[in-house]
């Protein structure tokens, strides 16, 4: 019996702990793909006549991408685990009159943004810290094709231009020994391969 309790306790902390794991993209990268990105204020809450979704009304305060003329956004979302029924580790809610920071993307063509895995949060409790307020305030000069990344992520891959064969041809090791030998690969926006190096 106690080995039975052992397990279920041990099978509920690891689904909470993991349940909701995921990797936050950075604050650039996720300006550089949503549809608005702003800072408002929860100024309405309705749930719907079922009680499965709300939807949420935000009075913006300040724009950082796109909607200078918009005045208020609204998102339907799901209803918390007491209305739904269905409870997990990764419920979340809006509540009225709490102040968001929200990273806005179309998905399924609506509007919406999630609280797990985003940028997107309340600000009342936490800052934007000055790191991330220099990416909202300068996101819209930011050009993905004058910045090389190290590792790629955040993207599809793309199908390369240039085969495999020609980059080591390029790069400035010759005999390549070791099992695995680090290139640094420059390549122009149209996927062409500038030079190699190590």
């Amino acid at each position: 019996m106690k080995k039975i309790i052992a397990t279920l306790i041990l099978t509920l902390i690891f689904t909470k702990t993991f349940a909701s794991s995921c990797d936050v993209p950075k604050p650039i990268m996720e300006f550089y793909t949503a549809e608005y990105v702003f800072e408002g204020k929860a100024v309405s809450k309705i749930y719907a006549s079922d009680s499965l979704t709300y939807t949420i009304t935000f009075d913006i305060s300040k724009h950082y991408k796109n909607g200078d003329n918009l005045k208020t956004l609204e998102f339907t979302l799901k209803s918390e685990g007491k209305y739904t029924g269905v409870f997990t580790s990764c419920d979340w809610n809006v509540k009225k009159n709490e102040n968001w920071l929200i990273y806005a993307h179309f998905r399924n063509d609506k509007l919406t943004f999630g609280f797990h895995c985003t940028n997107s949060r309340s600000i009342d409790k936490r800052t934007i810290s000055e790191k991330e307020q220099r990416v909202l305030d300068n996101g819209d000069s930011f050009k993905l094709e004058k910045y090389i990344y190290f590792v790629e992520k955040d993207f599809n891959y793309p199908q390369p231009i240039t085969n495999t064969d020609s980059i080591l041809k390029l790069g400035k090791i010759k005999n390549y020994e070791k099992p695995h030998s680090f290139l640094r690969l420059l390549i122009d926006k149209n996927g062409n391969l500038i030079y190699v190096t190590t």
